[in-house]
Order: structure tokens, then C-alpha cells, then sequence
């Protein structure tokens, strides 16, 4: 049996002012050592490792980009070889850790997780780096757990990308592949305007919170994130909310915030990081708009502050004793 399914895939190619050399030399720098993953796998599973020390060895092959080379492939060599002087690798980069809680929910992701690159040179001598976008190639999973993870590498992935192209101009590629779907291939897209927003390093003790505000009118909309997530699922929704005020944040160890360590990440100290976020940017009235984990901060925060409640808008979420789910950072 043979079951086909049609998608649309996000190419994107991103030109660099740098040399070919130089966005190589960058982005190697930027991911962790290349290792032999099988005879890791192997020896973890011989001599019955713990998963705490799965993590600990898997973490310490991690470079600055929260990536690891899993694969390098310089297609260009042999066609330099063949007389055709070509300069074209492609990389295998990813996170084991993440791409394991999306093959546990659809063992069929590792056909793209890890997720690939390619850094090639034209005739011009100008470099470019190519990849296709992460969530655009899994959002044909129904499972709602697997769209936060594809999220959180695809901002890993254009955040390395920017870092080593040296904020080169991106340009989404026209590339509709034959197992494109009739129905995205006739939609039009509107233009919508990308919205302003002020940065803001919110202390809380020792550590800092991430927030961005949008100017606006009403009580301020508080996008609020769940596990594993950041501000940035709420990107693409912002510039459709019009004038209206609205706020994003990441809660400490997450995102761009601190990740304080021998911290008590549990739901009662992150209605503290929303506490401070709200008295930082002097905000009295609020919709909160929590997603996933985040549910319970808001509802136990509004249960706290009913006065300063315009509205709660729950996306996804629970609230009830979990006394067995552990808050993770």
C-alpha cells in the first residue's frame, strides 16, 4: 500500500556579503563537534546509561547554535574532480534532544529531522546558504505536539543562518515541489505590515525576562507561551492584531530570558515573571492569552487579579493538580 500526501515546502535562500570560506568557517563555529551518533547510541545502550546521562553526553556535543553536524556533504568535491569545478556542501545539523519529542509522536519525522542545509557558491564567487523551512515540512503532522518543537529548531535554524550569512538578505525561493496541494497552490496571500515593538530586559532577582511591547490601544494583549516554546509562535499572528497594544515575553529559561540555574521553574514562579513583565511596561488591564503549559499561570494569576482581567482567552491548555507532570526549564 502506498499513500501519497500533498504539501507546499518553504525553500529559502539566504545571499552573504561573506566569502564561501567565511560563512564555512562561521557556521562550523557555530555548531558542536561532529560525532560518530551510532557508536554513541551504541554505547549508551551497552552499558545502560541513565537518561540524565544520555542528555549529559548528547548536551556536550552541542555547539553555541544548540546543533550538532550530523552529517557533512561536499557534493562539489567529485563534480571539482569531474572537471567542473563546483563549490557545494551540504550539512546534516540538528538536536537529538529535540527531534526525539517529534518522532515519538510520528516515528515518519525522521525522514526530516535533522533538518539540512546547503552552503554553495555561484559562478559570481558570491556564497549562499539553502534550506527549507523546518515547519513547513511537518505541518502535514495532525499531532499538536509536534508544531511547538518544528517552531523552536526552525528559530534555532534562521537564527544560525542569519549568524553566519552575516544577516544576509533572505529570499523565499519559488519552489513548489509536485506534491504541492492544488488548494495552497491557488491561495493568495495578503500582504500584512510587520508591526514595531520595543525591546525591554525585565530583571527579576538576579535573572532577566525577555519582552518585546507593540504599541497600541485597549487593554494589552499578553501573548503568553507554552513548553517547549517561545514569544516567537505568536510572530506571524502580531501584525494581523492591527493597533491593537500587545505584549509577548519569554519566561525565565526560555527563549532569550536567563536560564538561572538550581531555579524552581514551576507555574507559581512564572506568574511572577508575568507579574514583572506587567509592572515593568506599567500595564493595568490586560487579555491574557496563554498557550499550552502557560494555562494555569494565567487562569491562577486572573483569579488573583480579577480587576485587572479584561478578558482571558485560553489556547490549548488545562487547568487542573498535576502533581506528577514536573515543570522542566
Amino acid at each position: 500500500m502506498r499513500q501519497t500526501t500533498r504539501i507546499t515546502i518553504e525553500h529559502m535562500v539566504v545571499a552573504s556579503d561573506r566569502s564561501y570560506e567565511q560563512v564555512i568557517e562561521a557556521l562550523e563555529a557555530q555548531l558542536g563537534l561532529r560525532a560518530d551518533w551510532d557508536k554513541i547510541a551504541r554505547e549508551l545502550i551497552t552499558t545502560n546509561a541513565s537518561w540524565e546521562q544520555a542528555v549529559q553526553i548528547i548536551e556536550q556535543q552541542l555547539g553555541t547554535s544548540g546543533f550538532t553536524i550530523l552529517g557533512k556533504f561536499d557534493q562539489g568535491a567529485l563534480l571539482t574532480l569531474g572537471g567542473k569545478p563546483t563549490r557545494a556542501v551540504q550539512y546534516a545539523i540538528g538536536n537529538p534532544l529535540l527531534a526525539i519529542q517529534m518522532i515519538e509522536h510520528a516515528p515518519e519525522v525522521a525522514l526530516y529531522a535533522p533538518p539540512r542545509l546547503a552552503v554553495y557558491e555561484n559562478r559570481a564567487g558570491k556564497a549562499f546558504v539553502a534550506y527549507e523551512r523546518f515547519t513547513s515540512q511537518l505541518a502535514q503532522y495532525p499531532n499538536p505536539e509536534i508544531p511547538a518543537v518544528a517552531q523552536l529548531v526552525e528559530e534555532k535554524l534562521e537564527a544560525l543562518v542569519a549568524e553566519v550569512t552575516g544577516g544576509g538578505q533572505e529570499t523565499p525561493a519559488s519552489h513548489t515541489p509536485q506534491h504541492v496541494s492544488p488548494l495552497q497552490e491557488d491561495r493568495q496571500t495578503s500582504a500584512v505590515q510587520e508591526r514595531s515593538y520595543t525591546e525591554h530586559r525585565i530583571l527579576r532577582g538576579a535573572s532577566a525576562i525577555y519582552a518585546r511591547h507593540y504599541a497600541g490601544t485597549g487593554p494589552a494583549l499578553v501573548l503568553m507561551h507554552g513548553f517547549p516554546d517561545n514569544l516567537h509562535i505568536y510572530d506571524r499572528l502580531i501584525p494581523y492584531l492591527g493597533g491593537r497594544q500587545v505584549i509577548t515575553f519569554d519566561f525565565l529559561g526560555w527563549g532569550t530570558s536567563d536560564k538561572p540555574t538550581d531555579y524552581p521553574y514551576t507555574s507559581k514562579q512564572q506568574e511572577g515573571d508575568l507579574q514583572a513583565v506587567l509592572d515593568a511596561l506599567g500595564v493595568e488591564q490586560v487579555v491574557l492569552v496563554p498557550h499550552d503549559a502557560s494555562g494555569p499561570v494565567a487562569i491562577n494569576w486572573a483569579l488573583d487579579h480579577p480587576e485587572q482581567v479584561s478578558a482571558l482567552v485560553l489556547l490549548n491548555t488545562y487547568y487542573a493538580d498535576a502533581p506528577t507532570l514536573p515543570m522542566l526549564p
